[in-house]
């Protein structure tokens, strides 16, 4: 069985060998193919990531009004914790407020206007996974409704320009996979009736000494799984030096996980069967 088995590889390898042209092309746009899709899935990957992470550090600014006093900020502050959706209540103060203001403008207010303008506030953080527009409505509907709150500032055009953008990224990527899936197969599939093509006497010669369907198809199946399997390499080492590349500009701003790289690789290899199956299935039915 073992001899069986390598002389099929063996056979399929040669087979690559005499149509190497065929097969280069192949394995390179095979190989163009998955690798576009591997980094644009990483940087998806990624994106998305840093959507969830955005996603789960949300925070309303809630002012409150200037006449609350200390027990009133402190109901307040109780009042907050209650809202449902809220995971943490940080209070600023009017002199914390102000101390931020300068440490991120530079201005001295207090020079400028002779008084501190900026009012006291809280900020509200939110235990929402994968937040709505409409949960976040409903949230700073009833943040607006506690007594002693003079104004809620959330950033919700930001929030759906986010949303609607990375749902944009997947769809693409969606399409994407699907116009590789098929070029892949295609290639694949045309490429080894091109082989099988320039070599039809070999093949009626094997029929006619009483070679089997299945002993004649495995060699050329071989040689479709080889070159997904080629393609899916060099597209997995473009992967990488691209990685490489775009952290050297910007350290820390990719993170790769492996099953992401070996994707291709394995992707590559499954396409190759089909597109090889394809390619018989059509050549020997005709």
């Amino acid at each position: 069985m073992s001899i069986h088995l390598g002389y099929l590889i063996h056979e399929g390898w040669l087979g690559m060998k005499r149509a190497k042209g065929a097969v280069a092309l192949s394995i390179s746009t095979i190989a163009i193919a998955l690798g576009l899709l591997g980094v644009f899935i990483l940087l998806t990957v990624n994106i998305q990531q840093i959507v969830q992470r955005f996603q789960q550090q949300l925070s309303v600014e809630v002012f409150i009004d200037n006449g609350l006093d200390t027990q009133g900020i402190e109901l307040l502050n109780t009042a907050l914790k209650r809202c449902p959706g809220v995971s943490a209540v940080a209070y600023i103060s009017k002199e914390q407020a102000l101390k931020n203001f300068e440490q991120e403008f530079g201005e001295d207010l207090i020079s400028l206007l002779g008084e501190n303008p900026l009012p006291a506030s809280f900020r509200v953080h939110l235990e929402l996974d994968r937040p709505t527009g409409k949960q976040l409505d409903q949230i700073v509907t009833h943040l607006k409704q506690i007594p002693g709150v003079d104004e809620v500032v959330f950033q919700g055009r930001l929030f759906e320009m986010i949303g609607r953008y990375s749902r944009i990224i997947i769809i693409v990527d969606i399409l994407l996979m699907v116009v590789v899936l098929i070029s892949t197969i295609l290639v694949v599939a045309n490429t080894l009736r091109l082989i099988i093509l320039s070599q039809q006497e070999t093949i009626e010669i094997m029929q006619l000494v009483g070679a089997t369907s299945r002993f004649i198809r495995l060699p050329y199946l071989i040689q479709g799984v080889l070159q997904g399997f080629y393609g899916g390499v060099v597209s997995a080492l473009f992967m990488i030096i691209c990685v490489q590349i775009i952290r050297y500009q910007f350290p820390q701003l990719l993170k790769v996980t492996w099953p992401i790289v070996v994707l291709p690789v394995f992707l590559g290899t499954i396409l190759g069967m089909i597109g090889s199956s394809v390619g018989l299935r059509r050549f020997f039915r005709a």
